[in-house]
């Protein structure tokens, strides 16, 4: 990633494992989600106020185009950030994790590749 020290990192998933107490990619999202929602939007509600950041990156898994259209209307960043990690790729990372389930993320990585949509004015990187 390309966050700076003095930048705001706004991940779902970092916020409920520090919320929750568990791993990065195991927080049970029935149990946690709510609060982690909660909490991601009041991240992004502050940038509205004085800075305290150099910059923000907020983290969404999002593969349809119009729903990213939709952030970018919402919260005018300077850019999208696509990363286009072919669903070998993606298992190879998971399995580094170690505390992945890698069905899951096999399934997940089907289903956002089989809806993944490019969009005018993203910035993709492949990996």
């Amino acid at each position: 990633m390309n966050a700076g020290i003095n930048d705001l990192v706004i991940d779902l998933d970092v916020i409920a494992s520090r919320l929750s107490g568990e791993p990065l990619h195991g927080w049970d999202r029935t149990k946690w989600l709510n609060a982690a929602l909660w909490q991601r939007n009041n991240m992004l509600g502050s940038l509205s106020k004085a800075r305290k950041h150099n910059a923000a990156w907020l983290i969404v898994s999002e593969p349809k185009a119009r729903h990213r259209q939709w952030w970018v209307d919402t919260m005018k960043p300077k850019q999208v950030i696509v990363l286009e990690v072919d669903e070998r790729q993606c298992m190879a990372n998971a399995a580094n994790d170690g505390d992945r389930d890698l069905s899951e993320v096999d399934r997940i990585a089907t289903q956002w590749w089989a809806n993944y949509q490019r969009r005018v004015g993203d910035v993709r990187i492949s990996g």
